[in-house]
């Protein structure tokens, strides 16, 4: 048994071994480098430090570390797997497993000021930041650390059982504007603030909202909620709390990145109208709407960031290879050129100024970056499993916020008859999604991020056995669903717009990639031999044929899925109800008479999962006579049946955590 107790590991730091443990910043120092953990694997360290020899049972970890929540294995899996990495010496484990008992931690623990270590030597770990390498993702830019900031101290400013995401800092810094779901994941998207010095929240709008900005004096914040049938952009006083409705609306274009409020009382966004992306501005006076830029296929842009003092944007978007690219636009100057800054890889980013104006900060999801107006740029020693989102540096320029976002996603089935028999079919207690069934209902394509990155995995149903089919050497993050075709050989997705071919024989897979972007993969032709792609960028529905690579059709589709029948015709769904194309003509075949949360295509049937006001229902339709064959309900919580098989429903299980921290440099 320890000597110490969890109060005081975590008010001193402490050696374990040789590890310098400060639970107080949540960080490891060992051999001349410092690593940043999240809370929660600090705290569970904590408990098992003081327990030090003995088994802590998981149960009793969760109780002490996320306390008045249900208890879930797969968030101490997880945080056991992250220590384990980060603890790693010689191939000993110092955290060790008892099977259906618990976890010990067996090292020699004592506090830092029963060694000699100098004070010296520990400003040199302090001052020598190494990233944690618990991912080995490469940003292809550089694999160098940015020396300028230099992560010391991860805060977490929420860590509540709610979602809490989206979060903004105030102009002045004081405050921070975040989006919270309640605990069960079900709700509206309420917006609040929180005082960073005295940590009080106050609820500002308990719509649903989907978007929001601070104004520059951070005395009123700018958001929108959706509203008859568009999204209406509102305005709120924080000192009265009063709203002041329907500004301005979206209606027959679509916003599609962030927004922001600038000194001249503009919202900039970005927006969507017949695969027509645009840079508008809104004026929040009149509401009204201005294009400042439409863009082509060069370059298509998918996020923005505004520099609220020096007046100009960043913009994030894909060039016509579908890479990367960073742009920045004067809206000072009444010419619209945009300046690249930097090329970067086929990953999408989030992007946010730094106060200078000279630099800003950079993630793909799993990697914090700086990059500079000279087009270079420096890895920040944070890395996570979870997924980093909307990153920004508070108005001092010393400390990055962002949402962190824990999510394990399972692949489970449920008999139709029986709500309780559910079992288990893919848990790797990290992100296992978009399960494919192939057409002889013998295997189970599925994308999973249990290395940290998407790759494509198939799973035997009748032997269990489990095979990577897609190893992702790139580690890009846009792998799409995969699709079989006709004769359960092939199977079809893209990973970032490029199509990706697998083809099978004798269980063993052979992989192609087409060399152009063409768009998403969504289904093959009956004769195998040409594919059809949907380019969400510009709405092109494309068909291409696979040996030349040829487009052999194109036409537009405001869609977001489409599948093609056995007598080769293309269909898919708009206003809720199916729709198929006959000689260029579109006409409608099937009312679903509901709202579709989501549809897919299995071998010869059409699923569709329909929300209804008591739990969901599954609608199944037969994909040559477009008729509805069956139709059952099912549970709220499974919003997306992608199988059926042997009278059981294969579907997603997803657990989400999300909160907000400080990186303290």
């Amino acid at each position: 048994m320890s000597d110490f107790s969890i109060e005081s590991l975590g008010k001193t730091p402490f050696f374990l071994d040789e590890f310098l443990v400060d639970a107080q910043r949540n960080t490891l120092s060992v051999n001349d480098s410092v690593q940043t953990v999240e809370p929660k694997v600090m705290q569970v360290l904590l408990v098992l430090a003081a327990n030090n020899g003995n088994v802590v049972s998981q149960e009793a970890l969760y109780a002490e570390v996320w306390p008045n929540s249900v208890f879930s294995p797969g968030s101490i899996r997880r945080v056991i797997t992250i220590l384990r990495k980060v603890l790693s010496k010689d191939n000993q484990e110092l955290i060790k497993t008892f099977p259906k008992k618990g976890y010990s931690l067996n090292a020699k623990i004592r506090l830092e000021n029963h060694t000699k270590t100098s004070f010296k030597k520990r400003a040199c770990w302090a001052l020598s930041i190494i990233p944690i390498i618990v991912l080995l993702f490469a940003f292809t830019v550089t694999t160098e650390t940015d020396s300028t900031f230099t992560v010391h101290e991860a805060t977490p400013i929420t860590s509540t059982e709610a979602l809490e995401f989206n979060a903004k800092i105030s102009p002045d810094g004081a405050m921070v504007a975040f989006l919270r779901i309640a605990e069960t994941g079900e709700g509206n998207r309420a917006l609040w603030v929180k005082d960073i010095a005295t940590d009080e929240e106050q609820l500002i709008v308990d719509g649903n909202v989907l978007e929001f900005d601070w104004s520059t004096e951070a005395d009123a914040l700018a958001f929108t909620i959706f509203s008859n049938k568009s999204e209406q952009i509102q305005t709120v006083n924080l000192n009265t709390l009063n709203i002041y409705n329907s500004i301005a609306s979206f209606v027959n274009e679509k916003r599609i990145s962030s927004m922001h409020w600038g000194r001249d009382n503009n919202i900039y966004t970005l927006t969507k109208e017949n695969g027509l992306v645009s840079l508008m501005a809104i004026n929040l006076n009149s509401g009204k709407k201005s294009k400042i830029k439409d863009f082509d296929e060069t370059f298509v842009p998918y996020e923005i960031n505004f520099h609220k003092v020096q007046n100009k944007l960043a913009l994030a978007g894909f060039d016509q290879d579908g890479v990367s690219k960073i742009f920045s636009l004067s809206l000072s100057s009444d010419v619209e050129a945009l300046s690249e800054i930097i090329a970067l890889n086929k990953n999408r980013y989030f992007l946010a100024w730094h106060p200078n104006g000279e630099a800003m900060v950079i993630s793909d999801g799993r990697l914090l970056s700086k990059v500079w107006m000279d087009g270079s740029s420096s890895r920040i020693n944070y890395d996570s499993y979870d997924f980093v989102q909307h990153p920004q540096f508070t108005p001092s320029g010393d400390q990055i916020l962002f949402s962190l976002a824990k999510i394990d996603t399972d692949i489970e089935q449920m008999s139709l008859t029986s709500n309780d028999q559910v079992t288990k079919l893919v848990n790797s207690n990290t992100v296992d999604r978009e399960p494919s069934l192939s057409p002889d209902k013998s295997k189970l394509a599925f994308i999973s991020q249990r290395k940290g990155f998407p790759q494509v995995y198939v799973l035997d149903l009748n032997t269990q056995e489990i095979q990577l089919v897609y190893e992702n050497k790139e580690r890009l993050l846009g792998v799409s669903r995969p699709v079989w075709n006709a004769n359960n050989n092939r199977l079809g997705f893209s990973n970032y717009d490029f199509p990706i071919i697998i083809s099978a024989e004798n269980d063993k897979y052979s992989v192609k990639q087409l060399t152009a972007p063409h768009g998403v993969l969504v289904d093959f032709y009956p004769n195998n031999e040409k594919v059809l792609t949907l380019a969400r960028k510009s709405n092109q529905l494309s068909t291409i044929d696979l040996a030349t690579e040829k487009t052999l059709n194109q036409r537009t589709l405001n869609a977001s899925n489409a599948i093609v029948d056995a007598d080769g015709q293309v269909c898919f769904v708009q206003a809720n109800k199916l729709q198929c194309f006959q000689n260029d003509t579109e006409f409608e075949v099937l009312d679903l008479q509901g709202h579709v949360l989501s549809w897919v295509k299995i071998g010869t049937e059409l699923l569709f999962t329909l929300q209804a006001d008591e739990g969901n229902s599954l609608v199944v339709v037969d994909l040559k006579s477009k008729s509805i064959k069956a139709e059952y309900g099912i549970p709220g919580f499974v919003t997306k049946v992608t199988a059926i098989k042997d009278g059981k429903i294969i579907y997603e299980s997803q657990n989400k955590q999300k909160d907000i921290v400080l990186l303290k440099s």
